[in-house]
């Protein structure tokens, strides 16, 4: 995974969102996020599979901050 990967496949998603209501927008997402979080798992540890999504998807949130800085400074809305 790099950088540039990250962002064609960006470019390839914004499309299929973009003039969607932001309601709909943030249910795709979510039902994204939550697929992903959902494959993280310790077998037969439900316990420590709580945790490892609880820590993936604060790590994640900090990502999601970080970018909207970037982002917004980008478009010019910081």
């Amino acid at each position: 995974m790099n950088a540039k990967e990250i962002v064609e496949l960006a470019e390839r998603i914004k499309p299929i969102l973009a003039g969607r209501e932001p309601a709909l927008q943030s249910a795709v997402l979510a039902e994204l996020t939550s697929l992903w979080l959902a494959g993280h798992f310790v077998p037969g540890d439900r316990e420590q599979t709580a945790d490892i999504r609880a820590r993936l998807l604060a790590a994640y949130c900090q990502l999601v901050l970080d970018l909207t800085k970037v982002n917004a400074k980008e478009i010019g809305t910081d």
